[in-house]
């Protein structure tokens, strides 16, 4: 009887040890998906940034690449006009400011996902 019960214990602390693992690979989990949406929030919020200075002027001036060694001396035109991913490779030629809006909300969304991850996080423990 004695050697039945040591068993079914065993049996409990391994699988308990096993629950144990799994919420800590879990919790690792969340935490690489976390950082890299808080990664992505940062860079929309940089874009909307740069999407807003981007139109004070109307050429700018940037060094241009040429092949991998080279850059040469040249300017940004059209400053206003952004191509924007729609999804599924369709892309749309939008204004600065729509691009702006785009951004923002794209932006709000990644923050939910933030949020939620961050209580997911907590919850793991």
């Amino acid at each position: 009887a004695c050697q039945a019960m040591a068993s079914v214990s065993e049996q409990h602390t391994r699988a308990i040890l096993g629950a144990v693992q799994r919420v800590g690979e879990q919790k690792r989990d969340r935490e690489g998906a976390l950082a890299r949406m808080r990664a992505c929030l940062e860079e929309y919020e940089a874009l909307g940034a740069t999407l807003t200075a981007l139109p004070e002027r109307v050429e700018r001036p940037a060094m241009v690449p040429l092949g991998k060694l080279a850059l040469f001396p040249g300017t940004l035109r059209h400053t206003n006009e952004v191509t924007v991913l729609l999804g599924e490779n369709l892309f749309a030629l939008r204004s600065a400011s729509q691009a702006v809006g785009i951004a923002e909300r794209r932006a709000e969304f990644v923050a939910a996902q933030v949020q939620s991850l961050e209580e997911e996080v907590r919850e793991l423990g």
